[in-house]
């Protein structure tokens, strides 16, 4: 049994999706190379969070029990509804679902009660045919961190953790950097044997100013400028 991602594995199947090359932007030798990873770029490059959604789906259908998708924001405010239900929808409109999971899934239902979606495969007409038993992605709120602390387990599978637009400047950085590392504990327990080798964090950021005042209080400034 392998004890971290097969990164060839990963990347063959990203390959077969297709995916013009301009919309990839993930390098994922970098990526499986580091716990902590940052993708930063301006609004208008294409579909960062639309390709951490593919990775996760990838990770997902390798490695069903060491992986599924825990994605973060900074506040509940970012976690509504119409913030959240949307959030594979260019997945399902270039057929990314079907393409990674063959006839098994083609879609995802969303649980806004549970803050949840769901694989699922549906007819024509949309109907609902079969389900997954588990979530393929779940929503939090770093505010919400306490909480989780006592009320979450991620069961296995929470080794890849999605933090979207960290740069957040209307919250203080230095209640949020706590914030995220509690969560990451909480839900990727990286301080358990052999963790560490499955245990991966993104975040994605619209923002490209390497003095913004958000990486010093992240103390990440030195290594802005160093970023592909």
């Amino acid at each position: 049994m392998n004890n971290s991602p097969d990164i060839k594995k990963i990347k063959d199947l990203i390959r077969k999706l297709k995916i013009p090359r301009d919309y990839w932007g993930i390098d994922i030798d970098s990526f499986f190379n580091y716990q902590w990873n940052i993708y930063m770029s301006i609004r208008e490059t294409a579909g960062k969070t639309t390709q951490s959604i593919i990775l996760g789906l990838v990770l997902a259908k390798l490695y069903p029990d060491k992986y599924r998708i825990e994605y973060l924001r900074n506040d509940s405010a970012q976690c509504t509804r119409q913030n959240i239900e949307t959030l594979f929808d260019t997945v399902k409109r270039f057929g990314y679902i079907e393409k990674i999971f063959g006839s098994k899934y083609n879609d995802v239902l969303y649980k806004p009660n549970l803050k949840k979606f769901y694989l699922c495969l549906t007819d024509e007409e949309g109907s609902v045919i079969d389900i997954s038993e588990d979530p393929i992605c779940v929503i939090h709120s770093l505010e919400n961190w306490l909480n989780m602390k006592s009320s979450y387990n991620a069961g296995g599978k929470g080794n890849y953790i999605i933090l979207d637009e960290f740069p957040d400047t209307n919250r203080a950085t230095y209640q949020i950097f706590p914030q995220l590392l509690n969560v990451v504990s909480t839900i990727g327990r990286p301080l358990s044997p052999g963790a560490s080798d499955w245990l991966h964090i993104l975040l994605i950021g619209n923002n490209t100013d390497e003095y913004c005042f958000y990486f010093d209080d992240f103390q990440i400034s030195d290594e802005i400028p160093y970023l592909k």
